[in-house]
């Protein structure tokens, strides 16, 4: 049997690559990610806890996983039954979210793909897939491509589907997510209060981050270690944790990234974004950074 692995970074294009080969060739092109999305139907079905991992470990000897095709649609095999209707609903996703993490389960779907490329020819991309999961591969190929283009494709999946979807991994990356703002008042109370207490100066951006994490701690009674992030522009910050999810997000404009971050996150849109937003616009023009000052200027009969 002929093994083909294809490795990138995600938004390269590697399934198109690999499910054009498998059509050309006739090799069964072999989705890794559903493969993990089946064995996470099998954890949901049986009742199993996807944060106890001795019962995950216990339960993957238990999995048998392969892949068919009818019509030329895969299909996914689980023990026997065809669970493809379920692997994107999600309760699947987020039980693959949580599971896929676990080393026994990436070394059952290691050896099962091994196992799925010892009956036919197969074509698999991922990560990993030359070195760990077909390492005697006849053919090793490492697809990549600009950040670019890379945004720009999933940005062009995500408009086909008419939607921006919020999958169940994007809202797991942001589970312990927490935004906010404070006051002048609060931030020089910040200020001062930091000063007194270490001697240290805060600059105003670090000031509000700090409130904003003093607030939730005082709220949740949370004292685990958090990263403190602080920017002056919201549009800037939801660019940042938006394009980190999915970098198609950078395509869009700063808005509709403020309306996903909320709605992903639950993080408030600003007053003043929504009076921006509605603002009448009475003069649009484009200037290079150092004619800004005069460009301003001259709008304003100044």
């Amino acid at each position: 049997m002929s093994a083909i692995a294809i490795d990138g970074p995600a938004g390269a294009g590697k399934s198109t690559i690999a499910k054009l080969l498998a059509k050309q060739l006739g090799y069964v092109y072999v989705d890794t990610g559903a493969m993990y999305r089946a064995m996470a139907v099998y954890f949901s079905q049986n009742d199993i806890n996807p944060d106890d991992e001795n019962a995950i470990n216990g339960a993957v000897d238990n999995i048998d996983i392969s892949i068919e095709y009818k019509d030329g649609v895969q299909q996914v095999i689980l023990n026997g039954e065809n669970v493809t209707s379920l692997l994107r609903t999600e309760e699947t996703g987020k039980m693959a979210s949580k599971t896929s993490k676990y080393a026994e389960v990436r070394t059952k779907l290691v050896a099962l793909q091994r196992g799925l490329a010892k009956k036919t020819d197969v074509i698999m991309d991922g990560r990993d897939i030359g070195t760990t999961v077909l390492p005697d591969a006849f053919a090793k190929i490492y697809l990549t491509a600009s950040s670019d283009a890379r945004a720009k494709r999933r940005y062009d999946e995500l408009k086909e589907k008419g939607v921006y979807e919020i999958t169940p991994e994007m809202k797991e990356k942001l589970a312990d997510f927490r935004g906010g703002y404070a006051t002048e008042e609060e931030t020089a109370e910040m200020i001062h209060d930091t000063y007194k207490k270490t001697g240290y100066v805060m600059d105003t951006h670090t000031a509000v981050a700090a409130y904003v994490c003093k607030k939730y701690r005082e709220e949740s009674k949370d004292t685990k270690k958090c990263l403190v992030a602080s920017t002056a522009s919201p549009y800037k910050f939801a660019r940042s944790v938006m394009t980190a999810i999915d970098p198609a997000y950078d395509a869009m404009d700063e808005f509709r990234l403020i309306d996903e971050l909320n709605k992903v996150s639950g993080f408030p849109v600003p007053n003043a974004i929504e009076e921006i937003r509605n603002a009448e616009i009475r003069h649009t023009t484009e200037c290079d950074a150092d004619k800004m000052k005069e460009t301003v200027k001259e709008i304003l009969g100044v």
